[in-house]
């Protein structure tokens, strides 16, 4: 009888230590394995990146005039010919993708000082505005155009999109080379965004796409940032009071308090009932728009408060819609939707652009920096940018936003990368923080962006 105790004892004993040894994992499955790297990059990594997107994206098109049907270029310009076009790549085109491309290089130009995205702003337009007659001539001897290859409605503007973003980039790019042979396209453009585009009764901008009477979050930065550029470069108001009443009244329709999103479109005939789907880019257009009206029109200014808010409000919701990779959803708010790059990367240049002046709490810091890890993942090794959502309508269906392609040819993600790049580096840069770094292979350790001036 003793001896069978014994033996029980001995069994129990081993039992309870081999359970205990299964609850204790050994050290290294303690150590968390995150799937993004969990690092602080250097400012010398970021302007690598940037200035690999820089180099693929530049390379993408030789800005010239070809002949459609042999493809060769056009030298002499005597002499009108039906077949001539503008040689396609991103870098050529007339659109709201290279607008974003563009003032974006009119940033870095400021951050870093790097002569190089200046230039590339200047060449271009100088390339439209020389070669834009030719088309005009061409239009003249053939018979109307309705578009230009990648230079589309650039003749006669049908849509925001036709003139809006790109616009805003031509004026930034003119305060800095001065060259008045700009302006007849600058305000042909803000003459069709205040009084051509369509607008319902009370002014909202509006389309007739896809549903009559339709609005999408889309359009504010297909107007916003052109509007605010153009009242910092006419010193006329009405310009600022506009691109204020385009946020406040499209969010009476699209902002859902109760998520601190923006519905991606909505339409007079739906009205109250129109159904909500929070796309990733959507929000990123809108909170790009509130960064840009922000850093322009005066602190003082009337409503500048309210922009304030949503912006705060919606960096909150999106802190908390991060996926722990680093990106967040083509759906935000649907975690089983891809992880998406260009609206990471709207998110992580504006959460950044507010830590930077002072618009939202330094804590966000590790949000923009695990949305910078995310983004780099995404630059392949010659530059281009991939995992970004093709260009996507306003829909009324799931099945439609879950299956949206993705491309390194989605130029959508080029100009928000290279924004978000820049942003991060201004935010390693900013003297007012102190950043504690997570210590690698550590089992708890994070990172910390901690406001100097709080601390004795």
């Amino acid at each position: 009888m003793n001896a069978c105790c014994s033996s029980l004892v001995i069994f129990v004993s081993l039992s309870l230590c081999f359970s205990i040894a299964q609850a204790e994992p050994a050290d290294a499955a303690r150590v968390p394995h995150y799937t993004t790297p969990y690092v602080l990059p250097s400012v010398d990594q970021i302007k690598k990146q940037i200035n690999r997107v820089r180099t693929y994206y530049e390379s993408s098109s030789t800005q010239t005039i070809i002949n459609s049907s042999s493809g060769e270029e056009i030298t002499d310009f005597s002499e009108v010919i039906h077949q001539a076009e503008v040689s396609e790549g991103l870098s050529s085109e007339w659109s709201y993708t290279h607008g974003v491309v563009l003032s974006a290089f009119d940033y870095i130009d400021d951050v870093i000082d790097d002569e190089r995205f200046a230039k590339n702003n200047t060449q271009f337009y100088d390339f439209v505005l020389k070669r834009l007659p030719y088309f005009q001539q061409k239009a003249n001897q053939f018979g109307p155009i309705e578009k230009i290859g990648v230079w589309g409605r650039i003749l006669d503007f049908h849509a925001l999109d036709d003139c809006g973003s790109i616009g805003a980039a031509m004026i930034k790019t003119y305060q800095k080379n001065r060259k008045d042979e700009y302006l007849e396209i600058i305000n042909r453009t803000a003459d069709h965004i205040s009084n051509k585009q369509f607008r319902l009764n009370d002014g909202t901008l509006a389309r007739h796409r896809p549903q009559y009477q339709s609005i999408w979050a889309d359009d504010i930065y297909m107007s916003v940032p052109f509007l605010v550029n153009m009242g910092a470069l006419t010193g006329e108001t009405k310009y600022y009071d506009d691109a204020i009443k385009q946020i406040l009244q499209m969010a009476e329709r699209l902002y859902v308090p109760e998520k601190e999103l923006f519905d991606h479109g909505w339409s007079v005939t739906s009205g109250d009932y129109d159904p909500r789907f929070y796309w990733g880019r959507a929000n990123g257009w809108v909170l790009m728009s509130m960064a840009e009206l922000l850093s322009i029109v005066p602190e003082d200014y009337p409503q500048r408060d309210k922009i304030l808010h949503l912006y705060r409000s919606m960096v909150r919701s999106l802190a908390n819609l991060q996926h722990g990779s680093g990106f967040w959803h083509n759906l935000l708010d649907r975690p089983d939707t891809f992880l998406e790059t260009s609206a990471t990367a709207m998110f992580t240049y504006a959460i950044a652009k507010g830590i930077n002046e002072g618009w939202i709490n330094h804590v966000y810091g590790p949000v923009a920096l695990s949305g910078w890890n995310a983004i780099n993942t995404r630059i392949l090794d010659n530059g281009a940018v991939d995992g970004t959502v093709e260009g996507t309508t306003f829909a009324h269906d799931n099945a439609y936003y879950y299956h949206r392609g993705q491309s390194i040819h989605a130029a959508h993600g080029y100009g928000p990368t290279l924004y978000a790049g820049v942003e991060m580096i201004r935010l390693l840069n900013n003297d007012k923080l102190d950043i504690s770094v997570a210590a690698p292979n550590s089992i708890n350790s994070t990172f910390h962006f901690r406001l100097k001036s709080e601390w004795p």
